[in-house]
């Protein structure tokens, strides 16, 4: 009963309320409300304003109904000492069971309100994260300044640094004629494809001043948040050691234009600017979310083998920082990968990780097509026997939709390769497990993620990245009387028809669904 009749308040601390500084606060100087109706993001900023000692907040239930619940549990009838254990109920409410009510729902409360925030956090990184590359071109990025300048750097169609200046379109300067004649000759010099702008201070001003003059080539402004700190980071340092951070920030600018997923994964997730009150919650949760969201954009869109950075192979499913160094130095050695099979040359690079990383890597213009695919080797078999029996090779099948809609998959169906129902990580009448930060994917029709049979409550599935690519996919399934499950803060994906990401089944109450990040991609 506390959090449905329990209201929380808050009032300016004692001496604090005329401070200049905690007028930021001002809406919450006489504030209450029902704590079941308070939303996270209130919460949080209430909570932000007590941190900083400006507010005080309090949680209580409703004192009247509070006595009336204990008098109903511990009276039983009426006689000349009622009214000394009603007097006894009272005290013992108010000086122990009301503070230690107050801090077990201002910790609940503060979970699920965290659990939302990084919620929200995740879904804004991932989108992020998989906006659409501009892809291999020539680009110019400026990133803009009134006193200090624009800084201007020419970037090449693989991100190398062509060159770098600095101009003063602005005040106080405003050398606007000089600045349009340098720029419109790199432009020139450089084969210039496309202009990329930071949005920070001075960023339209910029955009303006291009566009007046430069009219045959795309400008872009480009989100730069975080940029300062992947300038100033140990991953720049290395890129560029004999450049300042000036420099490498713009370089970061025009590079997210070109691959946003490969230079954002070199920035902590927190400084990109995505999220609200991302500095309040519990930051080991969001860093394991965080992660895993970096981890399912890195793998859903794939890699190129013979481009990406050790950064980025670092993310990849079976990868890790050492063997993604290995893997850059080979590249190095060899000139470039020209099949996935190579991967097994790489020094330290086992049977078990190649058959976890070869899917989400990509050789381009590779002898094999299915090695610029996302298909894995070990099925690379099953492509050739369908290619065979429609008649084409497997460069003609891939793409081709009226094609793969012909194929009888059923043909194809032996001890190993199925369309049967199957699955992740199942559990039957099991209670207080703990299914934490897991990467489960599944291919095949009718197979599910995790899926909880009949009577399985108390469980904790959350911080999960789940993809189930079949058609009628079950991401979390739930069957009948299962509760007080709590399936939060999950990243499911679901790319057939007739799937669902979570699917409830009839009895199950109680469970915490908060916070997911869900994606379904077809009918």
């Amino acid at each position: 009963f506390p959090v449905t009749i329990s209201v929380i308040s808050s009032k300016p601390a004692r001496g604090k309320k005329e401070l200049e500084e905690a007028q930021k606060f001002r809406d919450y100087f006489e504030h209450n409300e029902l704590l079941k109706r308070c939303p996270g993001h209130r919460f949080l900023a209430m909570m932000r304003g007590a941190d900083a000692g400006f507010l005080k907040v309090s949680v209580e239930p409703d004192f009247e109904r509070a006595i009336y619940i204990m008098k109903k549990s511990c009276m039983k009838g009426y006689g000349p000492l009622s009214d000394i254990v009603c007097e006894a109920a009272k005290d013992a409410y108010s000086r122990l069971l009301q503070p230690s009510l107050e801090n077990e729902m201002l910790s609940w409360v503060k979970e699920k309100a965290d659990e939302d925030a990084i919620g929200v956090f995740a879904l804004n990184a991932q989108q992020l994260l998989l906006a659409s590359p501009l892809g291999q071109k020539r680009v110019m990025a400026l990133d803009p300044g009134f006193r200090t300048g624009c800084k201007v750097v020419c970037l090449s169609e693989y991100g190398d640094l062509l060159h770098k200046t600095t101009v003063f379109p602005h005040d106080p300067q405003r050398e606007v004629l000089k600045s349009q004649e340098i720029i419109a000759n790199l432009v020139e010099k450089f084969s210039i494809d496309a202009l990329a702008v930071g949005n920070g201070t001075a960023g339209r001003e910029t955009y303006a001043f291009l566009k007046g003059f430069i009219k045959d080539l795309p400008i872009y402004m480009v989100n730069e948040a975080g940029a300062s700190i992947y300038s100033a980071s140990e991953v720049a340092r290395q890129e560029f050691p004999n450049e300042d951070v000036t420099v490498r920030g713009a370089v970061s600018i025009g590079r997210r234009l070109m691959d946003p997923l490969a230079e954002l994964v070199k920035i902590d997730p927190k400084s990109i600017g995505v999220g609200q009150y991302q500095h309040d919650v519990n930051q080991s949760l969001l860093q394991k979310r965080l992660e895993s969201v970096v981890v399912s954009a890195v793998n859903k869109v794939g890699i190129n083998l013979n481009t990406a950075s050790q950064h980025v192979l670092s993310y990849v499913s079976g990868l890790g920082p050492a063997l993604a160094k290995n893997i850059i130095e080979y590249r190095s050695k060899i000139g470039g990968f020209s099949s996935r099979e190579e991967l097994k040359k790489v020094p330290r690079l086992g049977d078990k990780a190649f058959e976890q990383c070869a899917g989400f890597l990509r050789v381009k213009d590779a002898k094999n097509p299915l090695d610029n695919s996302g298909v894995h080797p070990e099925r690379y078999s099953v492509v050739q026997k369908m290619a065979q029996k429609s008649g084409v090779d497997v460069k003609q099948l891939i793409g081709n939709e009226s094609l793969l809609r012909d194929i009888p998959l059923t043909d194809f169906v032996n001890e190993s390769e199925g369309l049967g129902s199957g699955g992740g990580i199942a559990l039957s009448t099991s209670n207080y497990n703990t299914i934490l930060s897991n990467r489960v994917s599944t291919n095949a029709s009718s197979t599910f993620g995790i899926v909880f049979d009949t009577n399985c409550s108390y469980n904790n599935a959350s911080l999960n990245t789940i993809s189930t690519n079949g058609s009628s996919g079950q991401g979390i399934y739930l069957w009948s009387n299962s509760s007080y499950n709590n399936l939060a803060a999950n990243n499911i994906s679901t790319l057939g028809d007739n799937a669902f990401a979570m699917h409830i089944q009839s009895n199950c109450g109680y469970n915490n669904l908060s916070g997911n990040t869900i994606s379904t991609n077809n009918t």
